[in-house]
């Protein structure tokens, strides 16, 4: 009798101390990911072309577990936040972009690429714009994905991929307004050539002008038509998986999400829900992000400049076709 007390007070103690440690576990924001089956879903695109505003939206409406830019490289050769490498932030390269060929089968990264979309991690940049709480999806949001989308698609059919693609002018002026501001937004022609694979497959023929490209403003041209030539040139833009989707576009008209969502495999969502958190302003806005007065950071030649790299990449073909068919106009309007 006093055997079976004793075992009923340990599981009594052990109930209260189990009790305990979830309060202080739910004290410091659990994330909790439940495998239900559900394919992560990747939303790509350059930087400051809108992707933030577009993960937050999606992540709210699917209840998804947003991953925030997991895809930064480490100066020794690998991505930072797959090798548990937070403490090591100063070798960090914030301006990086890893490039794969699409059908690469031996590859070092290949293993992270697959720990950061598919494995369970926990770091504090990765988990900045996730809530605590239990999940049944996954949303990977990342502006330094564009140079192994391809490979991504190829590899993973059944993951879904928003490529999210916005005026390259407005992208251009964020950027120059955002460094002014102290951030790092940068590109330079010695990222390219000392990637022989990059330069070689695709962008042998414009190292004259990249190496040109003096100004702020005209390298991170460059950077834009790159970030969007090269998946292009892979054939990622026919993938079944892969929907390119205009920033201008969601912004402007609401019924353009019901095609995202379509896509997505989401048609019972929340309008009413979408229509609040479309609303809302993406949490990496600067400030006065929204009104076109404060965006006046380029001059002419420097929009004349732009609108030229985009002709010199081709990538009217991207941009001119049947869901994209303003670009033009919005170009010719600056």
């Amino acid at each position: 009798m006093q055997e079976i007390t004793t075992c009923k007070k340990k599981c009594y103690f052990k109930k209260i101390r189990d009790a305990f440690r979830w309060v202080r576990l739910m004290a410091h924001k659990p994330i909790i990911e439940i495998d239900a089956g559900a394919q992560p879903v990747l939303v790509v695109g350059s930087g400051r072309s809108g992707t933030t505003w577009v993960a937050n939206v999606l992540s709210s409406i699917t209840k998804s577990r947003q991953i925030f830019e997991p895809f930064i490289w480490h100066k020794s050769g690998h991505f930072l936040y797959a090798c548990g490498g937070e403490s090591d932030l100063e070798s960090r390269d914030m301006n990086y972009q890893f490039y794969l060929r699409p059908q690469c089968s031996d590859c070092i990264p290949k293993e992270q690429i697959a720990k950061i979309l598919f494995r369970r991690h926990r770091n504090s940049w990765c988990d900045q714009m996730c809530r605590h709480g239990f999940y049944r999806r996954r949303l990977v949001k990342s502006i330094r994905a564009n140079l192994f989308m391809g490979y991504v698609a190829w590899n993973w059919p059944s993951l879904k991929i928003l490529w999210i693609l916005r005026n390259p002018v407005d992208v251009v002026e964020s950027m120059v307004a955002m460094r002014k501001a102290g951030y790092g937004f940068d590109w330079s022609v010695e990222s390219i050539k000392s990637r022989p694979e990059l330069l070689g497959d695709w962008l042998a023929p414009f190292l004259p002008e990249m190496e040109a490209a003096k100004s702020l403003a005209r390298r991170l041209a460059h950077r834009w038509c790159i970030e969007q030539f090269v998946p292009l040139k892979q054939g990622v833009k026919d993938r079944p998986n892969v929907l390119p989707v205009r920033y201008e576009k969601l912004r402007a008209d609401r019924r353009q999400w019901a095609r995202v969502m379509e896509f997505l495999g989401c048609a019972d969502y929340d309008a009413g829900l979408l229509e609040r958190e479309s609303l809302k302003p993406s949490r990496v806005s600067r400030p006065g992000a929204l009104r076109r007065k404060d965006r006046a950071h380029l001059d002419a030649g420097e929009i004349e400049y732009i609108k030229q790299t985009v002709r010199l990449y081709g990538l009217e073909s991207l941009i001119c076709d049947s869901s994209m068919d303003d670009y033009a106009l919005a170009l010719k309007n600056r």
